[in-house]
């Protein structure tokens, strides 16, 4: 589990900004909850991340066990004249509902189940980037503000497209960006090349999440600690760069 703290240098912001930009609060306390969220989201995904990539552990060892006695005992109710289809369709649907009956996940559940949480990692923080854009625009912030904004763009270069493509899936599944033909490009990272285009969706290398851009390129975030400490500094800095009254506040409270 990853425990972090936000400081409010005070309870509330300084009246003169409070009152000419009501905005400006809640979008601090949005970029403060979704930091929460990503610290969340990683230790989710760091804990199913290591059952996936155990080796013959024991929730493994059950499932195959489980499913060779299962086809043993069917193909026995059903005789060995039986066709080999039925047979094998009649065994998983068996082994399925043992599975259920014993609280064990299917391997195509628990394998599915980083990929989730690493999404939910990207979506937490495009959620943070996204309000620090809309501060960024909002008349006579602090002038630390825009430095921000291009600390967080070198951090997190390709985070809204990755975010943009993943909530888009049903159209890269299809090949498309906004009912255009996307062209996509070959691809060369760690353990990957590819010697011309590909599409790669909802790609997990490692503790990467990748997609194909809209543009045609594959781009990754990672899904670590360093991802999670960078996005807190920002967002500390911004929080920082206003004024504020009252006393001091931990987020989350204790």
């Amino acid at each position: 589990m990853y425990f972090i703290n936000i400081r409010f240098p005070g309870t509330w912001l300084s009246s003169d900004i409070r009152d000419a930009q009501p905005d400006v609060e809640p979008l601090l306390c949005l970029m403060a909850d979704c930091l929460l969220d990503a610290a969340l989201a990683l230790a989710f995904f760091d804990e199913a991340y290591a059952g996936l990539r155990g080796d013959g552990n024991a929730t493994d060892d059950f499932r195959r066990e489980l499913k060779s006695a299962t086809a043993a005992v069917v193909r026995s109710q059903m005789g060995w004249d039986a066709d080999p289809g039925e047979v094998s369709e009649k065994s998983d649907q068996k082994y399925f509902e043992l599975l259920m009956k014993s609280r064990c996940l299917p391997a195509g559940y628990e394998s599915r189940i980083p990929t989730m949480h690493a999404r939910s990692f990207v979506y937490a923080l495009d959620e943070i980037e996204k309000a620090l854009e809309i501060l960024e625009k909002i008349a006579n912030m602090p002038e630390s503000i825009a430095g921000i904004k291009q600390e967080w763009s070198v951090a997190f270069p390709y985070l809204s497209e990755v975010r943009n493509s993943a909530h888009h899936m049903a159209d890269r599944v299809r090949g498309k960006r906004r009912n255009r033909n996307i062209k996509p490009k070959p691809v060369s990272v760690a353990g990957i090349e590819t010697s011309g285009g590909v599409m790669m969706l909802n790609m997990l290398r490692g503790r990467n999440y990748g997609i194909t851009l809209g543009e045609g390129s594959f781009q990754e975030v990672p899904i670590t600690p360093e991802s999670l400490v960078a996005a807190r500094d920002l967002v500390q800095e911004v929080i920082d760069a206003f004024p504020w009254e009252g006393d001091p506040i931990l987020h989350p409270t204790l």
